[in-house]
């Protein structure tokens, strides 16, 4: 259909609609079309339904790691499990065998004793299991529960719906060694910090999630 004529637009528009018969999720304006899902991916994440998730490919990833046998493989294995932190509650605490191994000093080949097989299996475990957070809800209220263990602390941020509390994103790592020497309130207002950072991340969640559905909207 050459453009200019009067019909052109009109009869490109319906044969647009006749090819595209049948396929609800395209829908087409003029020369434009609007491909949408229920569900999208991206960096690992899959996002659908007011829920973020894993990627299964990255989960299988994580399924079929191998245990560690030097410190350069520990380095790749907490890299690996790393990424998905704010999946894990208190992923410092479990880790902190693993995170040991590949201090300054510790030798190449690690020692592996049963801390850190335990550390081994139970991050796999957590991954592997296909965490979910809910997606944050700027016009509902947060409830924070935090925790300060031995050498860690973590927190978790997490909302109401239906009735049940979903996490929307946790937060944990180790107290340094000066952090170890704190009283309980000190101690207290690093777990706060901690909080902090985990509320800014869940609103720039927030944030993207509200531009990316506004710009469909438009489109």
């Amino acid at each position: 259909m050459p453009f200019g004529m009067m019909n052109s637009g009109a009869t490109l528009t319906r044969a647009v609609k006749k090819l595209l018969c049948g396929m609800d999720n395209v829908v087409d304006y003029i020369d434009d079309l609007l491909v949408h899902t229920e569900t999208w991916e991206a960096l690992g994440h899959r996002l659908g339904q007011g829920t973020i998730s894993l990627q299964d490919e990255n989960v299988e990833k994580v399924r079929n790691a191998p245990r560690p046998k030097t410190k350069k493989e520990v380095r790749a294995f907490l890299g690996l499990v790393g990424y998905y932190k704010e999946f894990v509650l208190n992923f410092a605490a479990i880790s902190a065998p693993l995170s040991d191994l590949v201090r300054k000093g510790q030798l190449n080949t690690v020692n592996w004793s049963d801390s850190q097989e335990k550390a081994y299996n139970s991050l796999k475990f957590a991954v592997t299991s296909k965490p979910v957070l809910q997606l944050p809800d700027i016009n509902k209220r947060f409830i924070l529960r935090t925790d300060a263990f031995g050498r860690g602390l973590g927190a978790a941020l997490m909302q109401e719906s239906d009735g049940m509390l979903f996490p929307v994103a946790y937060a944990s790592r180790k107290l340094t060694h000066r952090e170890q020497k704190y009283s309980n309130e000190g101690v207290v207002v690093v777990v706060v910090v901690v909080v902090v950072v985990v509320v800014v991340v869940a609103a720039a969640a927030a944030a993207v999630v509200l531009v990316v559905v506004s710009a469909v909207a438009v489109l």
